[in-house]
């Protein structure tokens, strides 16, 4: 077997008019044998012949008696730039690329039952691409008479003649006398079953369609066909497709694909047509292609041969359906992307691509072998494709209806960017909240530019008054619905008294925040929290928003109802509110807004406040409030100033003498509040001393202090 051949400089060819420069330049090329390791012994230059061919083509016939083997060399001159060619078609015993320097090119052909003894040399320069395109450029390019050269090397090769058909094929449709060919074929017969199927088969519908082709040829045409396609490659059948409807054919064609394509990986080529209108052709590979059986072997050798996303596209619209989930679970694997066939980022996109295909061919049922087969690290960019093709309506209805975190993210991002493609889904799917739960988490809110109520809101409004469970992040980020009315929704009240028991206080600051205009209905909105959430804990933040977004609109009595609901550890974090608002640093915001809490509030309030700020906070409320107001509010400063006075009372609180005399007005109606007190006369001073008698446990001192007014005890 020859395993090397070096090359001369292509200038040293010449024309070849004779064989003593091939033949010297194999012999000092070095040829040997792989076997043995000896040079090849070649003849001398004078054992050559020269065979004369029509329109002044040469071709030179060289039979090298060496182990067994010959040789034949056609010599051909290139017509558009008169350069010689010479090419190589190598038949080695077992499959071996030939090792060349850059003017001969190697051709491996496929293995055959004997060894082969032709080896037809012939040379083309570097600019051709790959060796059988080069032969079939070759012929095309220089124009040559094929009839006489295929007469001729039948002559020469009377043994197996694949790789002289194979040489004719690019030029069949240049033809000039069809009916030469048919002979020459039938002369080619006439030495056996010399002929491989795969080459005869892609130049016999050419001849088919010549117009000096007889009824009688095509028929036998049309029964060489049948009986060679049995044997003939996946190549074999690309050809057909330019037959007209034969009897038979379709037939023939389905039974090769039942029986041949489980093990050809090129299957796809066959497939790739079967796509395309294309009349019976179309029709027979689709019947055939019916009858295969899903494969996850074939499937990994179809993945590997695809190059391009539409030739993947057209294989899931013809592989019948049983072949999807063995399709996903293949291109699902990981150890897909190790393949030497797709090391590249533009093959691994591919994967993508296939999945994609796959579900828009089978939406839902493809989707759901995606999601079955593909490895976490790989099921989102896969389902993201997938998302592209199918649109994001089907592929969101397919996601509310699993359990998948995958799938209800990218569901999420069609929510964000159209948040009423919710709105026509059943609430009770597996995934509804769930994919409401990624939209908010993950990305834009899709309420900010909702003026009212939606039918999406309403929808998730009713799943918290259904009972449904709902996830907590859902009810806190229910704060992002300020821009819609929440007073607008009918199931308001419901939807507050529906809340879990547990719900965290920033889904009570969302509800009240949400709720811009107060109007009638927000007592009762307020009771129906008070029943629900007695005593639930409100943070400081929430305190603080609440008071920022309510205060302003809010009457003092419906302030206060937000203090009765959440309790003093609402109240307490008032203070702080106060001091640290930016927009209420001046005194009289500040006042005001304490002035409409009311009175019960204030109580609550004040348990926070130092004797010292209690004085102060109470001089600047002073003039904002009924005295009974204000004595019920500050009730331990009250019994200071009507024990001690108060011009002690203000001196302890740290007033200067100075502020003593900007207040006067106010230590005057302090000490004629005290007289009152004492006397006990007035009807209002009566009803505080009852409030203060009975609505104060603990204030001892207080009780001791009314115990000395006049007609009062204890």
């Amino acid at each position: 077997m020859i395993t090397r051949l070096l090359s001369a400089p292509q200038t040293l060819f010449g024309e070849l008019a004779d064989l003593r420069p091939l033949l010297t330049l194999l012999r000092e090329s070095a040829a040997f044998d792989a076997s043995t390791g000896e040079p090849l012994e070649l003849p001398e230059p004078e054992q050559g012949e020269l065979l004369s061919l029509e329109e002044g083509a040469e071709v030179a016939a060289l039979f090298v008696s060496t182990r067994g083997k010959r040789i034949v060399v056609p010599s051909v001159e290139l017509w558009h730039d008169r350069l010689p060619s010479l090419w190589a078609l190598l038949w080695p015993e077992a499959r071996s690329m030939l090792s060349f320097r850059p003017y001969l090119t190697p051709q491996v052909l496929p293995d055959a039952h004997e060894p082969p003894d032709v080896i037809v040399l012939a040379q083309v320069g570097p600019v051709w691409q790959t060796p059988e395109w080069s032969l079939r450029t070759f012929h095309a390019d220089v124009n040559m008479p094929a009839i006489p050269v295929l007469e001729a090397l039948i002559q020469v090769t009377p043994g197996p003649a694949d790789g002289v058909v194979h040489a004719m094929t690019g030029s069949i449709r240049d033809l000039h006398r069809a009916h030469a060919v048919a002979s020459a074929l039938e002369r080619l017969e006439q030495h056996g079953s010399i002929i491989d199927a795969a080459y005869a088969l892609r130049f016999l519908p050419a001849l088919s369609l010549r117009p000096d082709f007889q009824s009688a040829t095509v028929e036998a045409l049309r029964q060489s066909i049948i009986r060679l396609l049995p044997d003939a490659a996946p190549d074999a059948l690309l050809p057909l497709q330019e037959l007209p409807r034969l009897k038979g054919l379709p037939e023939a064609i389905q039974v090769w694909i039942t029986q041949r394509a489980p093990g050809e990986a090129d299957i796809v080529k066959v497939l790739r047509l079967a796509a395309h209108p294309a009349g019976w052709f179309e029709v027979a590979v689709r019947k055939g292609v019916a009858g295969l059986t899903a494969d996850a072997a074939l499937a990994r050798r179809l993945i590997a041969w695809w190059s391009h996303e539409v030739e993947a596209r057209w294989i899931f619209e013809v592989l019948p359906r049983a072949w999807d989930p063995v399709l996903a679970s293949v291109v699902g694997r990981s150890d897909i992307e190790d393949a030497h066939e797709l090391q590249d980022v533009a093959r691994r996109r591919q994967l993508w691509q296939l999945h994609a295909a796959l579900a828009a061919k089978q939406g839902a049922g493809a989707l759901d072998a995606i999601l079955a087969h593909t490895p976490s690290p790989q099921l989102s960019a896969t389902l993201e494709v997938a998302r592209g093709v199918i649109g994001d309506e089907a592929f969101l209805g397919w996601a509310v209806t699993t359990t998948s975190t995958a799938a209800h993210t990218v569901a999420a991002h069609a929510v964000a960017s159209d948040h009423t493609l919710m709105a026509g889904l059943d609430i009770g799917q597996a995934g509804w909240l769930e994919v409401w739960a990624a939209a908010l988490e993950h990305l834009i809110d899709p309420f900010v530019e909702v003026p009212q109520p939606t039918v999406v809101m309403r929808n998730l409004l009713d799943v918290v008054i259904s009972g449904q469970s709902v996830p907590g992040m859902l009810l806190q980020r229910l704060s992002r619905t300020a821009e819609a009315n929440l007073l607008g929704y009918s199931g308001l009240t419901q939807l507050w008294d529906a809340l879990p028991a547990g719900f965290h206080d920033e889904t009570v600051a969302a509800f009240l925040r949400s709720a811009k205009d107060p109007g009638p209905t927000f007592p009762k909105l307020l009771r129906a929290l008070q029943a629900r959430l007695k005593g639930a804990a409100i943070s400081p933040a929430t305190a603080r928003r609440l008071l920022r977004d309510h205060g302003r609109v809010l009457a003092g009595d419906e302030v206060g109802m937000l203090t009765r609901v959440f309790g003093e550890a609402f109240s307490r974090d008032v203070v702080d509110l106060v001091e640290d608002l930016p927009q209420w640093n001046n005194g009289q915001q500040r006042t005001g807004l304490l002035a409409q809490m009311g009175d019960r509030a204030l109580w609550l309030f004040r348990v926070r406040l130092s004797p010292t700020e209690q004085v102060r906070l109470a001089a600047r409320l002073h003039h904002k409030l009924e005295e009974a107001t204000w004595w019920r509010a500050f009730p331990e400063l009250t019994a200071q100033i009507v024990g001690d006075g108060p011009a002690r009372v203000w001196q302890r609180a740290g007033g200067s003498k100075k502020h003593l005399a900007t207040s006067g007005s106010v230590l005057d109606q302090w000490t004629d509040v005290a007289g009152l007190l004492r006397a006990g006369h007035d009807p209002g001073v009566q009803a505080v001393l009852r409030e203060l008698e009975t609505g104060r446990p603990g204030n001892t001192d207080l009780s001791a202090l009314i115990s000395t007014f006049p007609g009062r005890s204890t």
